[in-house]
């Protein structure tokens, strides 16, 4: 049986996996592409998998955009059957040994070779000579926020700022952030002392004054906002408190201790004090 199965579809019933779908390709080298399908003619149609009533495009993206460009509404293409979607995953693989390409390409490569040739993780890093860690983040990509994937894609962040703006929950604060790195052209390391400055202080403020008092800190030039600590009292910079994940019980345990602490310094404190006041009595 035939890997392929070679079919005219319609442009409309083509879709594209998301990760793709928000890379934006090179425009010159795109018009460029379009320019030679026009005077050549597609001489490699592209290759696609049903999915529902439509077709997913597994290689050929860049040939789907020229095409789009030149406003062609149906083209050549080849469907791939189980057996054949093995076989381009490990093209697609071995394309990811051999080129330069965008770490969106690159996680849409990694989803392709796990998914069609049903392996793990730590096969997927021996199969492409890479490390378990450069594979897990490729597939922590896959799971990014819309907006991430779209700036990543519009080569607007790196994928170093990335991987900080995706641990921001918040949609608004993670584009305000994002934003911040774009405008400034803030590098890594600034961008996570900002987001470390952002963690410390968003657990004490309501959620829609967080940034509003993340950028006194910036104006200002160090953080001003100063909380009391629940266990000794004493009054620290927002930046020098820490947060502890503990249920009430060990946390009022915890607090007990550091109070009973306090008081016994207290009564040393008190008792040294008393001894020089009657040393000094003594003396007069």
């Amino acid at each position: 049986m035939s890997q392929y199965t070679d079919l005219t579809v319609k442009m409309c019933d083509l879709t594209e996996p998301e990760v793709i779908a928000r890379f934006q390709l090179d425009e010159e080298k795109l018009r460029e592409l379009a320019a030679s399908i026009e005077r050549l003619g597609l001489i490699n149609p592209i290759t696609v998998k049903a999915k529902g009533k439509k077709f997913e495009i597994v290689a050929g993206h860049r040939r789907y955009k020229a095409m789009l460009l030149l406003g062609w509404t149906e083209t050549r293409a080849r469907v791939a059957n189980a057996e054949g979607m093995r076989f381009e995953a490990i093209k697609a693989a071995e394309n990811l040994m051999r080129e330069d390409l965008h770490v969106l390409e690159e996680a849409e490569t990694v989803r392709l070779l796990i998914e069609e040739q049903k392996i793990s993780i730590h096969q997927t890093a021996e199969f492409l000579n890479r490390s378990i860690g450069w594979v897990q983040l490729r597939i922590e990509i896959l799971n990014y926020p819309k907006d991430l994937i779209i700036a990543l894609g519009e080569n607007r962040i790196t994928q170093g700022q990335a991987q900080i703006l995706a641990r921001i929950e918040e949609e608004k604060d993670r584009v305000y952030f994002t934003n911040q790195c774009v405008d400034s052209g803030a590098t890594q390391k600034t961008l996570r002392m900002w987001w470390v400055d952002y963690e410390k202080i968003k657990h004490y403020l309501p959620a829609d004054t967080v940034i509003e008092e993340w950028k006194k800190t910036r104006d200002d030039g160090e953080t001003n906002l100063s909380f009391v600590c629940q266990l000794c009292g004493d009054e620290s910079h927002a930046t020098e408190l820490h947060m502890v994940r503990a249920c009430f019980h060990c946390f009022s345990g915890i607090a007990h201790e550091e109070r009973e602490r306090l008081r016994g310094k207290q009564r040393i404190a008190a008792a040294d004090d008393d001894i020089g006041d009657r040393t000094d009595s003594g003396r007069g």
